[in-house]
Parts: structure tokens; C-alpha cells; sequence
């Protein structure tokens, strides 16, 4: 977001005051007062302030405030931080400021005793004076679009103050920030917001944004609050007016006086339960204390998908379900995984192609893989048409934006290893002497060298395994077992295909670390699941559903402790969970969000001989895949 000057419309008066937020009474106030609405999820605490000039002397930066055009809601931040300070006690400990010259009131905050403050500056910070620039170098103060998710864990903060920020944002932005705003504060988030009673700007005054301030009248507030269900926290509510009563010089010439709005939280949704699974690993979440693969589906039936259409090329013709007329594949979409304790927004394609210039992405691994290779490229490239095919050594597919020098690409390799297949020679060998004739030959300790030089070109690696080692289709075995080899010796006695697995892990994670470049990212992509009913894929199976699955559904059919009918995601889930542990590899979980979507698979419109209930549609579930892909991350990338 571009900075812009201080807001003319909300300019002092002739008498030198800030109008305030209207209240909920009409009647007329002979004195300024501070009038302060309590409304909460967690809890939102909205303040229409108002500052006496009577009697009060202005400052140089206040004065100069005033000359450039309009007042920022910073100073009233500042001499509201004494009552808010009474008011919540222990609460103000550690402290988040969002809005322009946060460095201001960060650092006062920063003076104050046992308080810990951080700030998130909305607009950019080209006159950002030294001791702001050195908030910015150490951390502590951030510059970052608030329409976004914010870069910080749920709670992270105990309260958190938002001030000439919200008056730019219109009802649809409001909607996702303020949850946002609510998810990083543990006591409160406390809002100084303008009145529209003031002069309007004039055009040549107006924002960046190309828009004015949306200044707001209090039933205009409350209209909101009633509309988004919110609910008073009378705790916090007693304890501002008990220290505002008692408060007078800093923010009025007469004692303050609060007004308070109580709302009652009423939620109805249509949502689809998921599944808990064993074994979910506490990175998953990207390092956030949010559990991004617990969740549901939300049915949306007016929901709009336009991050990319059916017309995307790259899409494998069987996967496209809107194309080949599945007859629900314009409603898969509008199913919207919401997390239980917080909020996976779509990813935005263009900060993407920003924030990842010059990033080389890698996609290893199956089809399923490839799948969701394709819906990065087609999000990707609805926004940017400078784009052409060109493949790293081994990739199956690949493509570079040359504008952002970013290149995504997909390394198709079934078990990670290299595998071919294995005759008798004749030779007296200890396969043959067992009686082997045929098979194939698993070398644990070699890469396939579709991707054996990816780790090296590669700044961000997604590998993925699992669908052909539980696969007898593939490799029956009886005549064509798997017969696994390390060091170029078989390995005797012969091993199941599932201890094979752990070998491979084995030995692929240790080679990944030893040739990938220093700082570069390491995923593993949990497994994705199948959905074939009445058999297998060879045996007549498959996948008619319309709509998710039900918990206890979902359960009947993957659960191992139920001996469930599709245990094999939970099963490879296992070995990975067991060989990752320890390594610098993140794991990322869509194995849960992904089980209930037994109606998004292509099926009988895949256009084979039998049902394709393993493969997803596009658009489909592996775009929110992407979603939580770049969450991930993001966060790993801000850690970093």
C-alpha cells in the first residue's frame, strides 16, 4: 500500500478539537467527552475520540500535522495509552500498534514499563526518520498490507491497537481484518476510528488509495457490530470506564464518559466436519500455533472462483471436471475449507510472483504432485502473462515467469528411487536361487534421475510418495514383486514393499540435505487420498458422492484403528511422520482437509475405462493445497 498524507477530512475545528465517533444517545453534550463502545469477538473495543483545545497547548508535530492537512489518529493514540493503561493493567504488556507512524507510538510504548510493543505500518515508509528505519531493521516494526493476513501467530499479542487504518478499508475488507486483527490479540483489540461530521476532502487532498476516508457515523458502526454478531466483554467494559472516569488532562478537559454497546454472537453455518487423524505433526501449521489441517467445509453457493477457468491449458484434460461436464464440477469449488481456530485465505497470485522473485519452486514426486504443479501454474499465470516453457534437468514439466525470473516445475518420480525392471540372468544370483524370475529392481540408496539434480537448482523442493507402494496393480507381488537392492546387492531377506519405503526415506532425506542449497526450503506433502467405493480401480470401483463426506463417513473408510476400507493414506502417513522426525524437512498436512472430498475427483468424466477416484479436479481441492503451500511458506520464509 502506498503512503499517503494525513487524512483532510478529519481536520481540527476552530475551537481545536477532534469531532468523535457519534454515540448511541442523541442528546447534546455541552463538554468534549471520550465516547467509547465496546465491541467485541475475543474482544473489539471502538473508540470515537475526542480532544478538547481549550486550555491545551499543540506541539510542533501536531501543529505541523494540522498545516500538512489533517490529523492523524496517532496523537489521540497517545494520550488515550495512560487510560488504557489503567484500564488494563497487566493486559498492556505486549502490545501490537497497526497504522501509520506506528514507529511513534511504538516507541513511546517502549518507554513505558514492563511493555513490549511492536508496530505494523500499512503504507510504505519512504520518510521514515533513523530511529524509525532502526524499529524496522530489528523487527519490531513491519511494514504490511492489513487487508492480508497478518505475520504473526494466533494470541501472539495481548492487545491490539489499530488506529487511521480502518477508515480506508471498505465492508468486504473489514470483513477479513478485523478477524485477523482479533486472531493476533488475547485480551482486546482497540480501534480509533474518525466521525463524518467533519469537512470532506477536497480531490487534490484525496488518499493514495484514490478514495477519501471512509469516516463513519456511529449507527453506521453499530449497524456493522449488530450485522457481524458481536458480543461486549463486560470485564474489559467496567474496568475503561472505572479508569476513564477517573482520567482527565491528557485526553479531556472534562471527565470522560463511556457508552457502551452489548451484542449477542449468533453463528449458523453449513459445514462439513473433518476428521482428526494420528500422527499430526505440530510443523504442519507452518510454525503457527494454528492446526491449519483441522477443519471443515463451508458451502458457499454464491461464491465466485476466479483464480484461474477451465481454459487454463496446462490442465490434464482428464482432470478437467468443468470441461467434461461432471455434473457437479462447477460446485466444487464453492466448497471453502475453513481451519477450526483460524483463517486459510486464498492466496494472493500476484504478491506471490513479488515476494518469490528469483525463487526456483520444485514439485517432486506423483501424479498427484503434478496435480497440484498445475494449479500453482494456471493461478500464477492469470496474472502474469510473461511466461514460457522451459524445463530444469529431469523436470517433466516446467515454466519460468521472466518479469519475476521465477520458475515452478514438476519432477515426475513414482517411489523417489530409481526402479526398472529385473530378469533372471541366469547367473545363479540369491534372487534367482530363491526362485525369482522377474520383478522390479528398487535401488534404496539412488535417486530417480528425473530429480536426482533438483535439490541443486531448486530454492523450494515439495516432494511426495506413497500411491505406488501400496499399489499391487503395479507391482504384483507375485509376478512382478518389488525386489529392493542397496549398495547394487539385493537385499536378503526380501522385505515388504512398506519397510522398502523406509529405506528409501532413508536414504533420499540425507541425500536432499547434503546437495540442496544452503537456506533453501524442504516440504513433504502428506498423502493424498483415494476415494474408490465398491473396489478398486481395476475392480469396478468408484466415486459418485456429490458432496463430502460426513465425519463419521470419513472414519468408516480411513480410519486404522476402525480397519477402515482406504487405510492407505493414514498408512503412509505413518512411515513419513516417522522417517521426517528430526530432519529439517516441514511437513504439510492435507491429508485431513483432503479425506471428506470424496466428490471431487474426476470419476467417470476422467475420460478412462474405469473411474479416477485418486486424481482432482481442476479447479478443485489441490488449490487449496496451494493456499496452504504458500501460508507455509510465507511463515517459514518470515522466520527466516
Amino acid at each position: 500500500m502506498s503512503r499517503r498524507p494525513g487524512n483532510p477530512a478529519r481536520r481540527f475545528g476552530d475551537g481545536g478539537s477532534i469531532p468523535f465517533v457519534g454515540s448511541v444517545h442523541s442528546k447534546a453534550r455541552s463538554s468534549p467527552l471520550l465516547s467509547i463502545g465496546l465491541l467485541v469477538v475475543g474482544a473489539i473495543l471502538l473508540i470515537g475520540y475526542l480532544h478538547s483545545g481549550s486550555g491545551g497547548s499543540i506541539s510542533e508535530k501536531e501543529a505541523l500535522s494540522k498545516v500538512e492537512g489533517g490529523s492523524l489518529c496517532t496523537l489521540e493514540v497517545q494520550r488515550a495509552l495512560p487510560v488504557l493503561k489503567k484500564a488494563y493493567g497487566d493486559s498492556m504488556h505486549k502490545v501490537l500498534h497497526v497504522g501509520p507512524d506506528t514507529c511513534s507510538v511504538v516507541s513511546k510504548l517502549l518507554k513505558e514499563e514492563d511493555t513490549q510493543a511492536w508496530g505494523v505500518e500499512p503504507y510504505d515508509l519512504d520518510d521514515a526518520d533513523v530511529s524509525c528505519k532502526s524499529l524496522v531493521r530489528k523487527g519490531i516494526v513491519r511494514v504490511a498490507d492489513i487487508k492480508f493476513p497478518l505475520p504473526y501467530r494466533a494470541k501472539s499479542f495481548s492487545l491490539v491497537i489499530v488506529s487511521d487504518a480502518l477508515d480506508y478499508l471498505s465492508p468486504r475488507y473489514l470483513n477479513k481484518t478485523l478477524p485477523e486483527l482479533a486472531r493476533v490479540s488475547a485480551d482486546g483489540v482497540i480501534i480509533f476510528s474518525g466521525y463524518p461530521g467533519q469537512q470532506r476532502a477536497k480531490v487534490a487532498e484525496l488518499s493514495k488509495f484514490g478514495r477519501p476516508a471512509k469516516l463513519r457515523s456511529s449507527s453506521w458502526w453499530i449497524k456493522y457490530f449488530i450485522q457481524t454478531k458481536l458480543e461486549e466483554n463486560e470485564t474489559a467494559t467496567k474496568k475503561f470506564e472505572q479508569a476513564s472516569t477517573k482520567r482527565k488532562a491528557s485526553i479531556s478537559s472534562s471527565p470522560t464518559h463511556s457508552q457502551f454497546l452489548r451484542f449477542k454472537s449468533i453463528t449458523a453455518t453449513n459445514n462439513i466436519g473433518a476428521n482428526a487423524t494420528t500422527g499430526s505433526d505440530p510443523d504442519a501449521s507452518g510454525g503457527s500455533s494454528c492446526d491449519y489441517s483441522d477443519g471443515s467445509w463451508i458451502y458457499d453457493r454464491d461464491a465466485r472462483f476466479d483464480r484461474y477457468n477451465s481454459s487454463c491449458k496446462e490442465i490434464f484434460k482428464g482432470w478437467n471436471c468443468i470441461l467434461n461436464n461432471k455434473s457437479n464440477g462447477r460446485d466444487i469449488v464453492k466448497w471453502r475449507w475453513k481451519p477450526r481456530n483460524c483463517h486459510l485465505p486464498p492466496f494472493d497470485p500476484l504478491k506471490f510472483l513479488h515476494t518469490y522473485r528469483d525463487t526456483n519452486i520444485g514439485f517432486v514426486g506423483d501424479s498427484l504432485n503434478r496435480n497440484m504443479f498445475v494449479s500453482l501454474f494456471c493461478t500464477l499465470r492469470r496474472v502474469s502473462s510473461d511466461v514460457k516453457k522451459w524445463r530444469p534437468a529431469g523436470a517433466d514439466r516446467g515454466f519460468t515467469f521472466f518479469h519475476y525470473n521465477l520458475t515452478i516445475a514438476y519432477h515426475r518420480t513414482n517411489l523417489l528411487a530409481r526402479y526398472g525392471r529385473w530378469s533372471a540372468d541366469g547367473n545363479g544370483g540369491k534372487l534367482e536361487a530363491l526362485g525369482y524370475k522377474e520383478g522390479y529392481r528398487v535401488d534404496v540408496d539412488i535417486p530417480e534421475g528425473t530429480w536426482e539434480k533438483a535439490p541443486s537448482f531448486h530454492d523450494i523442493l515439495i516432494f511426495n510418495t506413497g500411491h505406488w507402494w501400496w499399489a499391487p496393480s503395479k507391482f504384483d507381488p507375485v509376478k512382478s514383486p518389488m525386489l529392493f537392492f542397496e549398495k547394487g546387492l539385493p537385499v536378503i531377506p526380501l522385505i515388504p514393499p512398506d519397510v522398502g519405503l523406509d529405506m528409501v526415506l532413508k536414504h533420499m532425506i540425507p541425500f536432499v540435505k547434503k546437495i540442496m542449497q544452503p537456506g533453501a526450503i524442504k516440504l513433504f506433502r502428506t498423502q493424498s487420498p483415494r476415494h474408490f467405493e465398491g473396489g478398486d480401480w481395476d475392480q469396478g470401483g468408484s466415486c459418485q458422492r456429490l458432496q463430502p463426506l460426513l465425519p463419521e463417513q470419513v472414519e468408516e473408510v480411513f480410519s486404522l484403528k476402525n480397519n477402515g476400507t482406504t487405510v492407505e493414506a493414514r498408512l503412509v502417513n505413518q512411515h513419513l511422520y516417522k522417517a521426517l522426525k528430526g530432519s529439517n524437512f516441514h511437513i504439510l498436512d492435507i491429508t485431513r482437509m483432503s479425506e471428506s472430498r470424496a466428490d471431487a475427483h474426476p470419476s467417470a468424466a476422467g475420460g478412462k475405462r474405469h473411474d479416477d477416484c485418486m486424481h482432482w479436479c481442476l479447479p478443485g481441492v489441490t488449490d487449496t493445497w496451494n493456499d496452504l503451500f504458500v501460508t507455509h511458506l510465507n511463515s517459514l520464509k518470515f522466520r527466516n
